[in-house]
């Protein structure tokens, strides 16, 4: 089998959009909820028009792996780096403290609920909301 062969045996039944990816991991144990088309709050609209402004503007980084067809992760608390899905996603995860400090409100909380958002294809943007934001945050 050549390599591209390999590569299609392995993409066989794995999600292609962002949409089935993130119903995929939502259906995994304790992997959450999936809200297609959910109303961001003025907060998360504020957040990604932040986003979108730094990448229009060019103040971010890019991972050397990103080009057409690489799926793209950005944190909200490291705004100045957008790197590729899977290969570099790891090099974005907090570390101690900053583990579990809220995206929203920035409190230092036991329990710090990963989200993520879709913003545009081929684009994921992950934060981590306390309990409090995570009820202010999730559908209704």
């Amino acid at each position: 089998m050549n390599r591209e062969q390999r590569r299609a045996a392995g993409q066989r039944g794995r999600p292609t959009t962002i949409a089935e990816r993130m119903r995929d991991l939502a259906a995994r144990p304790g992997g959450g909820t999936f809200t297609e088309a959910h109303e961001p709050s003025f907060w998360l609209r504020t957040r990604l028009a932040d986003l979108r402004t730094r990448h229009l503007t060019g103040q971010f980084t890019a991972c050397p792996h990103l080009r057409v067809g690489v799926h793209a992760v950005v944190a909200l608390w490291a705004p100045d780096r957008v790197v590729c899905v899977p290969r570099c996603a790891r090099t974005l995860r907090p570390t101690g403290e900053a583990d579990r400090t809220c995206d929203r409100c920035s409190a230092v909380a036991d329990r710090i609920h990963p989200e993520i958002a879709a913003p545009s294809p081929g684009l994921v943007v992950i934060f981590g909301l306390c309990p409090a934001c995570h009820r202010r945050e999730g559908a209704t």
